[in-house]
Formats: C-alpha cells, sequence, structure tokens
C-alpha cells in the first residue's frame, strides 16, 4: 500500500477549511469581518502556509490544490448545502475562480515553499524587489556584523 504525500495531506483540508471560512463568514453580522474575509488575504496566506509546509518541491502544487479546493468548497457549500445559488452560477464561477486559483496559489505556495528553505534571496527576485535591496540581505544563518543606517556597527 502506498502512502499519501504529505503535501496532499496538507493541502486538501487546509483548502476546504479556507473555503468554509470564506463561506461562513458571508454570514455574520459584522460588516468588518465580513469585509476582511473577502478581500482575498486569508486565501493567500493560506496558499502560503501550505507551500511552506511543503517545502520547495511542492509548494506551488500544494497551494493551487488548496486553493483550488477552498474555490470548490466555497461554491459547494452555496450550491448544494445553502441552496442559495443555482448550478448556472455555481459552476461557471467555480471554474473560472479555480483557474485564478491555479494560477495565484501556484505562485504563493512556490514563494512559501521558498520562504521554507531559506532562500530569500530567491524570494525576493521573485517577490521583485530593487537590486539593491536583494544585496542587503545577508546570507542565513551568517553572524557577521553589519552597520545600521545610522553608524557603523558597536563592538
Amino acid at each position: 500500500m502506498r502512502s499519501v504525500p504529505t503535501w496532499l495531506l496538507i493541502a486538501r483540508p487546509a483548502g476546504g477549511a479556507v473555503g468554509a471560512v470564506g463561506r461562513l463568514s458571508d454570514h455574520l453580522p459584522l460588516l468588518t469581518v465580513r469585509w476582511s474575509a473577502s478581500l482575498g488575504a486569508l486565501w493567500l496566506l493560506a496558499a502560503f502556509a501550505v507551500g511552506a509546509l511543503s517545502g520547495r518541491r511542492r509548494g506551488a502544487a500544494a497551494g493551487a490544490l488548496a486553493l483550488v479546493t477552498g474555490v470548490c468548497t466555497y461554491y459547494g457549500l452555496m450550491w448544494l448545502v445553502e441552496g442559495r445559488a443555482t448550478a448556472g452560477y455555481a459552476v461557471p464561477m467555480t471554474l473560472l475562480w479555480g483557474l485564478a486559483a491555479v494560477a495565484v496559489g501556484g505562485l504563493f505556495g512556490h514563494l512559501g515553499g521558498l520562504w521554507r528553505e531559506g532562500s530569500r534571496r530567491g524570494l525576493a527576485r521573485r517577490v521583485g524587489t530593487q537590486r539593491n535591496e536583494r544585496r542587503a540581505l545577508p546570507p542565513i544563518g551568517a553572524n557577521q556584523r553589519r552597520s545600521s543606517r545610522f553608524g557603523p556597527a558597536r563592538a
């Protein structure tokens, strides 16, 4: 019997939880909670976290799978459980947002995997920071004195 890869065991439940929390937050009376759950930060954080837990090699796939699972959960709850949507609405929305989830979840999952591996330079390159900012990042584990912006380092 083959064992299930860890990244699958992380991505599916995390995506389902994000979709369920997103759907349940639509019913909360506080507008600030409803809006903050709808902004997408929760979704992006989930893809990043799943990518970080899955590692560099599987981060993109895990992030994409988590967000696709979340989208399917969100619209599945809306259509099949709550009855607030028809198939004519839920299926096309799931497909369209699912395509976006593959791209965005893959990107943020990959960035999370890079972050976990300690590749701050690679992460900075992919995020698009300027060249001088990339040079300012010290190597991981470097125990060197650096000068601050207010003057040289003190002994």
